[in-house]
Formats: structure tokens, C-alpha cells, sequence
């Protein structure tokens, strides 16, 4: 405001100082257009973990492993060879992915934080932050079970910790006049805890 008054009041024998006030209003503008921006992706990727999250417990409810499974990140669970020592196995060869898929699937079952998913109707999604700098660009979804009936003898959390990346792949395109391949985001969990 001072340097419109000070441009508007008499003459003034300073050169550039209309081109100044105009360069300070463009970066202004710039500034306000890129904290624009940074805000409506911030809010978009929350919007999108939050989905993501909603969806793992969802297929965690009804059971769906194999989605379940999908959500995680190749490296989130431990990899061992599933034993086949069921007496009904007719001893046939298994393939080591789908071996170690089974193994992963599991160890999914097993964590601490999964089951407690497992045993809660209603989530609640308490907070989403970007992740630390061991999990830069991931970011860190909160989530409270403890409204959930549980078992007083299971010792399930009641806060669920979990990071989410995004990747993006190419998939074919879909549709009438689908020619090519297309960029996808796909959102994956990198880390449960607790995991013990």
C-alpha cells in the first residue's frame, strides 16, 4: 500500500518503481499460485492414502488375502518358503511365487495390527503426516481401534500405525477405443506397525 501511495503522490524522479510494485505483485501472485498448488496436492494425496487404507480394511474384513496381499509393498513382509507338511499334500512341485506369496500371506495374518484390523467393524483414521526422513515421501496414516470389541485375552493394539507410498505404472488402457498404455498411481502399504 505504501509503495502505491508512494507512486501515486507527486512526482517522483525514481525511476522503476511502477515496474517494481507490478514485480512484487507478480510474486505474490506466483507465491500464493505455488501454495495453491502445494495445498490441493497435499490434500489429494491424503485423500487418497485415507482410500487406500479404507480399502485394505475392507478386504482385511471379508477375508480377501490375496487383495490384501496386493495393497502391500514387495520387501513389507518377511519371505519364507511356506512347508508343505500336511499329511493331505500329494507332494507335488509348487512354484517358489506362489509359495512365497502363501508364506507372505501368512505373516500378513499374523501381525499384530492386521488382526486387530481383522477384529474392528469402524476405523478411525486419527491423522496423516508425511513420513520421517527413513520414510521420506511416504506418508504416515494413524489409525484408532479402540472402539472395537475385543478379546481381553488378545493383547491387539489400539492404534495402528501405518506408511503408504505411491508409484506410478503403465496399464493398458481401457475402453471402446483403448490404443495404448496409461500412467496409474498406485498406493502401497510399506510398513505395518506394530508388527510384533
Amino acid at each position: 500500500i505504501a509503495a502505491i501511495r508512494d507512486t501515486a503522490v507527486g512526482r517522483s524522479h525514481k525511476a522503476g518503481r511502477g515496474i517494481a510494485l507490478i514485480g512484487l505483485a507478480l510474486s505474490v501472485g506466483f507465491g500464493v499460485q505455488s501454495f495453491t498448488v502445494f495445498s490441493v496436492n497435499a490434500w489429494i494425496d491424503h485423500s487418497r492414502a485415507r482410500e487406500t487404507v479404507v480399502q485394505w480394511h475392507q478386504a482385511i474384513r471379508a477375508g480377501e488375502w490375496d487383495v490384501v496381499h496386493g495393497f502391500c509393498a514387495p520387501g513389507l513382509l518377511p519371505s519364507e518358503e511356506v512347508e508343505f507338511d500336511d499329511p493331505d499334500h500329494d507332494g507335488h512341485q509348487h512354484d517358489s511365487v506362489e509359495s512365497r506369496k502363501l508364506s507372505e500371506i501368512k505373516a500378513l495374518q499374523e501381525l499384530p495390527a492386521v488382526r486387530s484390523l481383522a477384529a474392528c467393524n469402524k476405523i478411525t483414521i486419527s491423522d496423516i503426516v508425511r513420513g520421517d526422513q527413513q520414510f521420506q515421501g511416504s506418508l504416515h496414516v494413524t489409525v484408532d481401534v479402540n472402539e472395537c470389541k475385543q478379546n481381553p485375552e488378545d493383547a491387539l493394539p489400539l492404534t495402528v500405525d501405518l506408511w503408504l507410498n505411491q508409484k506410478t505404472q503403465e496399464e493398458p488402457e481401457v475402453g471402446k477405443d483403448a490404443a495404448g498404455f496409461q500412467n496409474v498411481e498406485i498406493w502401497q502399504i510399506i510398513r505395518v506397525d506394530p508388527s510384533e
